[in-house]
Order: C-alpha cells, then structure tokens, then sequence
C-alpha cells in the first residue's frame, strides 16, 4: 500500500501539481512493535502520531523504543495521551495536568495534542506552555 502513495518527491508540493498527497504519517495506541514494524518498511514519513506521558518509561514504551528511531530519521513526532488516556493519574492527584503536559513537552516531539473541552482547559493549557 505504501508503494501506491509514493515517494517524498513524487508527493504534491501544496499546489496540487504533482500529486493529491502532501505529508504521509501513521498512528497507534497499543503497542510500540506495531510502529517499529511500520518504520522496518524505510517508507519516507513525515509524521507519526504515539502516545507518550510521564508513565511510559517501562511497560511498551514509545518514549524509549520509538522516539529515538524517529527523531533519528527526521520523522515529525505528534505526541497524544500526555495526560496517560484516561487521565486516572490526575484525577487520582498523582500528577497535575500542567506537570503531565509539560513532561510530555520536554520531551523532542514537533507538537502536543490535548483535549480540550471547555475554554477553561485551553486557558489550563496555554498556562502549561
């Protein structure tokens, strides 16, 4: 399948000369094999969307086993579930919001996706940056 979006000069440049296909990246949630076995392909990508939080050092860990492989390739890191999924450390006071996000921060991603549902988590957020 990879073959058939093709090659980083094969990709449109924006203005739609070229291609319909301008960044190619893949995401995951589980397990940290599945984006290794996806970089074993030496596909060209730009992106890829993980998690990676502050209680990810041990068990499956994107932090220790993908990020470096990414940020070695040059590979845009999206970094989602800062707050570890369903956000049970903070709600049970192990970890503030603001420490989660800036944890996740400090660490080399291009960019943080947090949810937010409500203009005061977006004032919570912007706070944290």
């Amino acid at each position: 399948m990879l073959d058939k979006i093709g090659k980083r000069g094969n990709r449109s440049s924006g203005s739609g000369e070229k291609g319909k296909v301008r960044f190619v990246g893949f995401t995951g949630h589980k397990d940290p094999a599945i984006h290794l076995k996806m970089l074993s392909y030496n596909y060209p990508f730009d992106a890829v969307q993980m998690p990676l939080n502050c209680f990810d050092a041990t068990f499956r860990s994107f932090e220790r086993q993908v990020l470096p492989e990414l940020n070695k390739r040059g590979i845009a890191v999206i970094c989602m579930k800062s707050l570890s999924g369903n956000a049970d450390a903070v709600k049970k006071g192990v970890v503030t919001p603001q420490e989660a996000i800036r944890y996740a921060m400090s660490l080399p991603i291009a960019t943080l996706v947090t949810g937010i549902d409500s203009l005061k988590v977006l004032r919570q957020n912007l706070a944290s940056a």
